[in-house]
């Protein structure tokens, strides 16, 4: 008598579990199962791989934090409060704080990547715009460049102040 008839003499291989044919092990609920959780934790690893190269490319492109202190040079003769005390004119962005005293250098600094300014934004038409809300004007009223930071808690809305040079 053959014992393992009924798996085509290979009992390592194949199982018959209606007793009418034996089938590659390969079929095994166990290995569909196996099968399934592996391509469902694959998914998921490629998810969470795409998931965090969109933060880090998030990251990367992200503005930088406003300042939380005057960050202008004092010492330039348009120093001070305005008027009404809510907002404050600097010279440009000292070198303490990152500046270089170039208008375009120290925009980038404090806004990132800029964008012309569009409809809805509080900066004035031809003004570059960070997503920070920091935005430059290459030409103000005055003939001269200057870079807006917006109030951030006690520190008010800053204006920094660049001569622009004669060629």
């Amino acid at each position: 008598m053959n014992w393992y008839a009924y798996v085509g003499n290979d009992p390592i291989n194949m199982v018959d579990p209606t007793g009418k044919i034996g089938v590659l092990l390969l079929f095994a609920p166990e290995l569909i199962a196996l099968a399934k959780a592996t391509l469902f934790v694959g998914s998921a690893a490629a998810a969470g791989y795409a998931g965090s190269e969109a933060i880090n490319a998030y990251n990367e492109s992200s503005s930088p934090d406003l300042p939380i202190d005057i960050v202008g040079d004092q010492s330039d003769p348009r120093a001070g409060p305005n008027k009404s005390g809510n907002k404050h004119t600097s010279g440009p962005l000292t070198p303490e704080n990152g500046g270089v005293g170039d208008f375009e250098t120290d925009l980038g600094t404090l806004a990132g990547d800029t964008r012309p300014a569009g409809a809805g934004d509080s900066a004035p038409e031809g003004s570059l715009v960070g997503e920070n809300g920091v935005f430059g004007r290459p030409e103000n009223k005055s003939g001269g460049a200057s870079i807006d930071i917006p109030a951030n808690g006690d520190k008010p809305h800053e204006t920094l102040h660049y001569n622009i040079k004669k060629q």
